[in-house]
């Protein structure tokens, strides 16, 4: 049961970061409201949820 509860938090996290970078990508309007982190932020959302699913497949294939 953890293992899916992981893997929709991660998956959560996941595409929302990609649909902002894609976005930000697609319509690249500057407006006056800025994030802060931009970029950087989006990276390390995403190496957070690749390195969670990571964690519980091995976690999973070697337990």
């Amino acid at each position: 049961m953890y293992f899916q509860r992981a893997f929709i938090t991660a998956i959560s996290r996941l595409i929302p970061a990609i649909m902002i970078w894609k976005g930000r990508s697609k319509f690249s309007k500057q407006g006056d409201y800025k994030v802060v982190g931009g970029n950087v932020l989006l990276i390390l959302i995403c190496l957070f949820s690749f390195s969670v699913l990571a964690y519980e497949i091995l976690r999973r294939v070697f337990i």
